[in-house]
C-alpha cells in the first residue's frame, strides 16, 4: 500500500468500526507487537501460504455469519424485532409486509417490501429479491425451478414465484458460492 502502512490503516478502520475482522499479510513479523494494538483476526507471513489463507478466510467468513442481526419493525405502536437468521422471506400484499418465520410464525406489518430490502442492504444475511412481493432468506433455498425457488421450512415446501425480469440476476446470485 503506497502512503500508508498496514498498522496506520489498521488503527483508521478501527476508528471506524471495532467489529472488522483483519487479516495480515506481511513479510515483515517485526510489526507482531503493534499488531496487538489493532487486534487482527490472522497474521500471514509472506510467501503466501494459500491452503493457510483460504482456512482463514473460511473462518473469518464463519464468524461473520455467527454474529446476531435482527429486524426491527413497528406493529400496532409496538416495536419488535425478529432475528434475522430466523426469516425465512418476506411477502408483500398491498400496504402489508409479512415475515415468515423458520418455525412458522407470521408477523405482519404496514409498510413497503423496497424499504424492507433497503434495510437489509448493510447486513450480513444474503437475502434476494426474486419478485416484487419476495424477499427470499439465501439459507432457506432448497432449489431453484425455472420460474421459482423453493424454500424449506416447518416441515413444508412452499414455492415462491421468480418474476421474468428478474430471473438472470437470481440465478445468477444463488449460483455465487
Amino acid at each position: 500500500m503506497s502512503g500508508v502502512d498496514g498498522i496506520t490503516a489498521a488503527r483508521r478502520i478501527r476508528e471506524i468500526d471495532r467489529r472488522v475482522l483483519l487479516i495480515y499479510i506481511s513479510s515483515h513479523e517485526d510489526y507482531m507487537k503493534e499488531l496487538f494494538e489493532v487486534e487482527p483476526f490472522r497474521f500471514l507471513s509472506k510467501p503466501l501460504d494459500r491452503k493457510k489463507f483460504c482456512r482463514y478466510f473460511r473462518e473469518a467468513c464463519q464468524r461473520v455469519s455467527d454474529e446476531e442481526a435482527f429486524f426491527q419493525f413497528t406493529f400496532n405502536k409496538e416495536m419488535q424485532k425478529v432475528s434475522l437468521k430466523e426469516i425465512v422471506y418476506f411477502e408483500s400484499d398491498k400496504r402489508v409486509v409479512y415475515i415468515y418465520l423458520k418455525d412458522g410464525t407470521v408477523f405482519h406489518f404496514y409498510g413497503k417490501l423496497n424499504d424492507v430490502e433497503r434495510k437489509l442492504v448493510d447486513v450480513r444475511q444474503a437475502f434476494l429479491r426474486v419478485h416484487q412481493s419476495y424477499l427470499v432468506n439465501y439459507d432457506y433455498v432448497h432449489k431453484v425451478n425455472f420460474g421459482s425457488v423453493v424454500v424449506c421450512f416447518a416441515g413444508k415446501e412452499i414455492a415462491l414465484k421468480i418474476s421474468e425480469d428478474r430471473q438472470k440476476e437470481v440465478r445468477s446470485r444463488l449460483r455465487k458460492p
